[in-house]
Order: C-alpha cells, then structure tokens, then sequence
C-alpha cells in the first residue's frame, strides 16, 4: 500500500505536466527558485518577525505551503549552494569544512546532473541571476581575462548574469555568460596589490555593492519578460541580500524598524515582489511553482558590536528567531531555514508543514513533478522528493525521506530524525589549517556529543545524551554508512533499532 501511495503521486504529477492548453501549448509549469543569501529563520513576517515587514515572500506563503523544519545542507553558503544544485551533500566532494574560495575552480563534477540540466533536457529555458560561489574554470585560480567555463553555462543554464562569489569580495565586477562585464578595451581584468587591499583592474565601472541587490533582480526580471509564448522556464534567482556588507539601496534605507539589516531584506522582499509582478504581468503565475528558502542562518552577532546584525538586535529584529547559534555552526541557528512553496491549484494554500525537509530536496523533487526521469548516469545521491508534501498526499505524521544532515562551517556532523536531532564529535579535518582552527575555537563546543529533542527544547538548551546514549550511538552509525556508501538511498534507517 505505502509503494502504491508513492506510484499515484508519480503518475499525477506525470499527469499535470502533460497538461495541454486549449490552444495547443505547453502546460508544463515554470519554476521559480528563489535562493536568500544568509537570511535567518525569524527574519520574515510570516516566521514572526515584527521589526521587518515582508509582504510578498508572506504572500507565497499565504498562497502556499511554509515548512516549519527545513535545513540548509550546510551551515555556510557554498556547501548549501553545491548541494541545491546538485541533491549531493558537499562533503562528499573534496571540500570537507569551510567556504570555495571566491577565486576558485568550478565545483561541480564534469557530467554531474544539476538542476539547470535536469531543466535544459526537459525542454525549458533557463537562466541564472545573482551569486554563484560554485566557482569558474579549471584552473587552481581563476584566470578572469579569460572566457570563464566551465561556469553556470555549463551547469545547465542558457544565461547567467550574476557575481563570482559575494558582494563583498573582490574582483568587483559583474560576469554575464563567460565573460566579464563592463571590459575596458585594451586592458586585461586582473587584481593588484594584496590582501586586503587588492584593486580590480581592467573593468569600468567597479560593481557598486549598493546597486548589485537591485542589478541582478533587474535581469531576473528582464528573463521573465522575455519569455517566448508556450516554452516553460526554469528562473534559478540568488539574491545578495542580506550577506554582509549590509547594503541597501537609497530607496530602501531607514525603511524598517531595526536598522540597515532590516532594510537590507525589506529589499530583498521587494525584489521577490517585482518577481511575482512580472509573472501575473506575463499571466503565468498560476502555472508556475515558486520555492523561496536560504542557503544558511543568519549571522546573529549579539547586541554588542558595531554590525548592523547587533543594531537589528537592540532594537528587538531576533534574526534567528528562538533558534540557538548563527551561520557558520550546528546549532539550529546555523541550519534550519524558511522554506516556502506555491502552486496555484496544486499546493495547498495557507498550509504549514513540521516535515523535516532539506534543500537538497530541490532536484528530486522538481524532477518528479516535471516527470523529469534520471537515467543510470544521473545519481543525485541524497536527494529526495518532497512532492507528496507539497501536494498533499503525504500523511503528516508519516516521515517524507531519511533523516536530515548538515555540517557546520569546521565540519561538525549534525543528523535529525523526527524530534531529535544528534551532534557528532568527530577529530577536527586535517583541511581546517592552525589559523582556521584558532579562528572557529570558540565554536569547540559544537563538536561534542550532543543529542536533543527538538520537539521539547527547540533553543537546544537541554544535551540529553547522557540519558539517550542508545540514540546517539544508532544516528551516528547510520551516518557512518552514509559517508562509508557514498549515499543516502538504498537502505532504511528504520533498520536500525530504536
């Protein structure tokens, strides 16, 4: 009966994208994935903030579903970014703790599926706009004077107008395609001097961090517009807001009742308006699925300090809500996330789901509603469809995937099943150099053995593993076969006694 659950949700979902018009065109559903840039869990209205108004990221969820225990893959950004794009967790790969460098080669496997080629195959058009961070070119470092591929061309998108990495980091410029923007004739791109004091050369103008928010939303925006009648599109939008440096444009600034950072995704909010306008203006809002969430916490930094995180703070903006800790670390804090879905007709509207999700989900998942199938060669390890959630069909109380893992900025595995939730203690990874580790040492605590239960202590106040030993010691064997596979799929955690 549970597999045949399963098969009727294959096949209506195979049956909405089969869907023809009455004029002969395409039904398929365009999707819009919206990817926030260190955006915490209560920054939203919708999530109980009350310092920051966001009325269209609230209005998807007014007019859809709002999951209540999403996670980021990880606790920083392009590990998160890896693992949307692909449904593999990052640590799977050669990065193991930390950040890409802003410089550094393309991170995404040659042949590997992504969620641009998934689309591209299936016969939408596609387009990237906003921060990459999964690296250009083969090269140790990138080479900026020259073409940058493989980049999100080669990742499945048919354009890409965004920034290397985040606004904060050099070169200063924009990339559209494969090259560089904005090229002085006759000059190469290159950087002088050094850190921190690099110059970016060759490119006039230098990418203005108060105007990048509202230049790549531009182009999101133009990519909708531009959409040729009957064709579905897949629109991958990554916002700079609100990463530091907490920029807002002039409009914006002293919009909201706690500072520059609640100004910061009070654009954020904006933009995600324009977005939603420029569907309804094309008359395509109903037939598109829109999934807005963030690749890590928020960077709460306290009251103290001269960030604008700690203004937000005084003044009462909780940017991780209740949650413990910030981007960067295991804590709630660090990575749990919003997730929000609409669909017009399909998901159910002003629905909320405590369904223990991931954004790894995204590929699994979009891929069975578009009836996408993925052949021997496209193995999207740890991905699973939350598509039974969305439309409705799953049963609450009825687990939709295998437990949940992130890791943490210094590689500290965390593993949720049901309400609890267990961190590992695991010897630091020989890539967190001397200088790395003094600089986390005041995370140390997050690398102990720790388990909690979330549906009691959802600030994780309470370590019960003393008490609960027996449960500790079951998810971190299920997570050693996890590493040792190479996957989450094939076996059940269910195998192992409780």
């Amino acid at each position: 009966m549970k597999n045949m659950s399963k098969w009727l949700v294959v096949l209506s979902c195979a049956a909405l994208v089969s869907e023809s018009s009455a004029d002969g065109t395409s039904r398929s559903p365009n999707v819009v994935l919206v990817l926030a840039d260190d955006l915490g869990y209560g920054d939203l209205s919708c999530y109980g903030a009350t310092k920051i108004k966001t009325p269209n990221i609230d209005r998807i969820a007014k007019e859809g579903m709002r999951f209540t225990d999403a996670y980021a893959p990880g606790a920083i950004c392009s590990p998160s970014r890896y693992a949307i794009m692909t449904g593999r967790y990052d640590w799977r790969t050669g990065e193991k703790c930390g950040v890409i460098n802003w410089d550094a080669p393309y991170h995404i496997e040659p042949g590997r599926p992504t969620l641009g080629t998934m689309f591209q195959k299936s016969g939408y058009r596609t387009g990237y706009f906003g921060k990459w961070h999964l690296g250009f070119g083969m090269r140790h470092t990138v080479d900026w004077d020259k073409p940058l591929m493989p980049g999100p061309l080669e990742a499945g998108f048919d354009s890409f107008y965004g920034l290397p990495a985040n606004h904060e980091n050099v070169p200063e410029i924009y990339v559209e395609g494969h090259e560089v923007v904005d090229r002085i004739p006759g000059e190469k791109v290159r950087l002088e001097g050094t850190h921190p004091n690099w110059e970016t050369r060759g490119v006039s103008p230098l990418r203005d961090k108060f105007e990048c928010g509202p230049r790549v939303a531009d182009k999101a925006v133009e990519f909708i517009e531009s959409a040729p009648v009957g064709k579905p599109f897949f629109l991958y939008y990554s916002s700079v807001e609100p990463h530091i440096p907490i920029t807002p444009s002039k409009p914006f600034q002293g919009s909201s009742e706690c500072g520059p950072y609640g100004d910061f995704v009070q654009q954020l909010d904006h933009h995600v308006g324009r977005i939603l306008a420029a569907l309804e203006e094309k008359g395509v809002m109903d037939n598109t699925i829109i999934l807005f969430t963030s690749d890590n916490g928020g960077l709460y930094v306290g009251e103290g300090g001269t960030l604008p995180h700690a203004e937000a703070a005084r003044k009462g903006h909780s940017i991780n809500g209740e949650l413990r800790g910030r981007k960067h670390v295991i804590y709630e804090g660090g990575v749990r996330v919003p997730m929000i879905a609409s669909w017009t007709g399909n998901i159910p509207a002003g629905t909320e789901s405590a369904q223990v999700v991931s954004g790894v989900d995204m590929i699994a998942t979009l891929g069975e509603i578009i009836g996408y199938r993925f052949d021997h060669r496209e193995y999207v390890e740890d991905s699973f469809s939350i598509a039974p959630v969305l439309l409705g069909t799953q049963p609450a109380d009825t687990p939709v995937r295998p437990p949940v893992v992130s890791t943490s900025c210094i590689g500290t595995f965390m593993i949720r099943d049901g309400d609890t939730k267990v961190i590992e203690e695991r010897e630091l990874i020989p890539q967190l150099m001397q200088h790395v580790r003094k600089q986390y040492e005041w995370w140390g605590a997050e690398n102990s053995k720790q388990v909690y239960n979330l549906s009691k202590d959802i600030s994780e106040e309470q370590n019960i593993f003393v008490e609960r030993k027996d449960v500790y010691d079951r998810l971190t064997t299920y997570l050693n076969r996890l590493r040792r596979d190479g996957s989450s799929k094939g076996f059940d955690p269910a195998d192992y006694p409780k």
